[in-house]
């Protein structure tokens, strides 16, 4: 019941009696009765109001119970969060490996700390606060390298009244050896004196074991690695940093400046690229504009090439990092290198058909009129000199460029290279001495026989012009391990033979030797040497799918080692050099021959020198005209140009030929290669220019039909 509404109800209670009494008085009625009733009435008025007022009063205590119900179910919560709170706390920090303490450091006694501050000891939370334990009992299990350092730290802190943040080492009871992070507060009175310490450890051992093996993989690596501060000072680095960057009169070490750093290795020289490009790099670099899209090359004192970039992070440390790339650069070298060879091999092997058609015009006409004229045969003699001289040129070039005609073949190499050693030693001084050491049971060796007694002489002869004083010519051959690394671009499932010719001469240096194979590169005089000895050697041993070493130093003499495929044992074999025309050429009987070239000079040369030797000869410039010579003249052999200029090869219509004529014999000419076309590998063929002499043999032999091998210039 509400107040207003209670007010009224009160006062109707109390004037009750009075109105009972007076209506007893005012009706004459026994006045006792009225009075009875009157008390009665005030009676049961003041019990009802007493009531009313237990209801009220127990409303208002029902009221105060629910909102301390409300205020007891809050709490509850705030309880429980708080534990959830201090669970997930204790949680992180266990599994943070991190610990609490409190010391009273007027007692000098252990207020409270964790079970992880407590283990890190190797005690229990108990002991620590059981009251018999102190502050230097407690530093009595740092570590003993460590305890000076550390008490010397927490008496400047309380000295200096700031907070302690230390990294040491504790040994525990068990001897296990943790590394801790300390963090500590102290609380002084307002006399400064100190009187409670509060703080955290952490146990960093993994940690430390982390950093401990990335140094050690850092300091055995050898990439350059290093962390520089925001105000550019090192703060680490590895040996191979050191090593690139650092030198004995300014040595690198942390605290130094990136730009002392930087600008010390300019100013050596270690920086590729022009003056312009490092400043800029450096520049970009210390200004902190961005990072270096490129990164610098660097070359170390040993030699060895590093690219080197720098990245600068988000708080502005920066994090520099190189990696070896001197085998890279070699590789890069190398194939510009062969580019560069690849190029040149390509112009000789364009300009041979046209220069060997021109040196064979200018041979057989020189040829030709030293017939006629014996007054001038000393000049003649001389341009047949010249165009045989500017024709190996030309050989050289094509073997350098790997387009040469070659007729490999399975030879004997012990017997093949004893022969060939010896009819040079014929030539030597007695100042040098020779020795020949061949392995027992070799394989048999597969390669162009004429080809490699050129290779090996061509060797022979520059180590010995390196002995200009005399000295020791060594001679070996013996197979070759494809297992090692030196090694690695030879076929595995192959077997290779390696002829190594050594002396003990000058040397090269190492720019002289990084230039051996490069065409008209030569250390001899100009007037002796063309320059192309050990190019032709290179591209012979490329061609025939080997290789060619060369190591050499200066005063220590040259090793150069010509790498051979074998060939299989069951394969017939030769036992010596047979790439000439051999026996004599018969004369000419009025056998009919047809000369295919599409060059009518060419045409005209082979016309007169065949005719003087006894043959009558048709000449065509076309296929169409050479397959009607044949089907109306009386033909004995062919006399083919490889390359045509009807786009039609040699070989092409030869095929067509042997169709109508399957006896017809056939002789190759060429002022190129072999490779263009494919030919028939007991084909005669006669590289221009050749001698007249040789032309004779050569027919000779073919109209008898006597066994041929590539023929080259006489």
């Amino acid at each position: 019941m509400r107040t207003g509404s209670t007010t009224p109800f009160i006062v109707c209670l109390i004037g009750l009696p009075f109105v009972l009494i007076g209506f007893g008085v005012l009706g004459g009625a026994d006045l006792t009765l009225w009075i009875g009733l009157g008390v009665l009435a005030a009676l049961a008025g003041f019990g009802l109001l007493w009531a009313l007022s237990l209801s009220r009063r127990q409303h208002v205590v029902q009221g105060e119970l629910e909102r301390l119900q409300q205020e007891l179910t809050s709490s509850h919560k705030d309880l429980e969060q708080k534990r959830e709170t201090i669970r997930l706390f204790k949680g992180a920090t266990r599994s943070a490996k991190l610990g609490y303490f409190a010391w009273d450091l007027q007692r000098d006694s252990c207020i409270d700390c964790s079970d992880e501050y407590a283990a890190l000891h190797g005690l229990s939370r108990e002991k620590y606060l059981s009251g018999k334990l102190d502050t230097k009992s407690d530093a009595f299990y740092v570590h003993p390298d460590d305890r000076k350092a550390y008490l010397k730290a927490c008496a400047l802190t309380l000295k200096e009244r700031r907070p302690l943040d230390i990294q040491y080492r504790i040994v525990s009871v068990d001897g296990r050896i943790h590394h801790v992070h300390e963090v500590e507060f102290n609380f002084t009175t307002k006399h400064g004196r100190p009187y409670r310490s509060e703080g955290m450890i952490q146990d960093i051992t993994d940690l430390r074991r982390s950093e401990t093996l990335l140094l050690a993989a850092m300091n055995a690596s050898s990439t350059v690695f290093a962390i520089f501060a925001p105000d550019d000072r090192l703060l680490l680095a590895n040996p191979a940093y050191v090593l690139l960057f650092g030198d004995r009169s300014v040595p690198v070490e942390p605290g130094m400046p990136y730009e002392q750093i930087v600008r010390k290795t300019a100013a050596a020289g270690s920086l590729q690229g022009s003056s312009e490009e490092v400043e800029a790099w450096v520049q970009a670099r210390l200004s902190r504009r961005e990072n270096p899209a490129k990164g610098m090359m660097f070359q170390s004192e040993s030699g060895r090439w590093f690219e080197v970039q720098d990245v600068i992070l988000e708080d502005g440390h920066v994090f520099t990092m190189g990696a070896d790339i001197t085998e890279r650069r070699t590789m890069e070298m190398r194939l510009q290198e062969a580019q560069r060879m690849e190029a040149v091999g390509q112009l000789a092997a364009g300009m041979a058909h046209d220069f060997n058609n021109l040196l064979g015009i200018i041979h057989g006409n020189a040829e030709l009129l030293g017939d006629k004229s014996g007054e001038d045969a000393e000049m003649l003699e001389a341009i047949q000199r010249a165009s045989r001289r500017a024709a190996e040129l030309t050989q050289n070039l094509l073997a350098f460029s790997r387009r040469q005609p070659l007729r490999p073949e399975n030879l004997e190499p012990g017997p093949l290279v004893e022969e060939i050693v010896t009819e040079f030693a014929r030539t030597l001084p007695v100042s040098i001495r020779i020795e020949v050491e061949i392995a027992p049971s070799l394989p048999p060796l597969r390669a162009d026989p004429s080809q490699l007694e050129n290779a090996m002489i061509n060797l022979m002869l520059n180590a010995v012009q390196a002995m200009p004083k005399g000295g020791l010519l060594r001679i070996t051959c013996e197979p070759l391990s494809t297992g090692s690394e030196q090694h690695s671009n030879l076929a595995r499932d192959q077997d290779y033979l390696r002829i190594t010719v050594a002396d003990s001469g000058l040397g090269m240096e190492p720019e002289v030797l990084a230039q051996a194979f490069q065409p008209f590169f030569s250390t001899g005089k100009a007037e002796h040497h063309s320059g192309l000895g050990l190019s032709m050697v290179y591209g012979f041993a490329t061609q025939s799918e080997g290789r060619i070493n060369i190591d050499s130093r200066p005063r220590e003499g040259t090793e150069a080692c010509l790498i051979l495929p074998a060939a299989p044992r069951s394969k017939k074999v030769q036992t010596a050099p047979s790439g000439r025309a051999s026996g004599e050429a018969e004369p000419g009987d009025g056998e009919g021959i047809l000369v295919l070239d599409d060059n009518k000079a060419v045409r005209a040369v082979l016309r007169a020198q065949l005719s003087r030797l006894g043959y009558e000869v048709h000449q065509a410039e076309t296929i169409g005209e050479a397959a009607q010579i044949l089907n109306n003249e009386a033909i004995d052999l062919a006399l083919v140009d490889i390359m045509l200029s009807d786009d039609c090869s040699g070989p092409e219509f030869v095929a067509e030929a042997h169709k109508a004529h399957p006896a017809l014999p056939v002789i190759y000419i060429s002022g190129y290669s072999a490779e263009r076309a494919p030919l028939d590998p007991g084909t005669p063929l006669l590289t221009k220019p050749f001698t007249r002499a040789l032309l004779a043999r050569t027919v000779s032999a073919a109209l008898r039909k006597a066994p041929q091998d590539e023929v080259t210039t006489a």
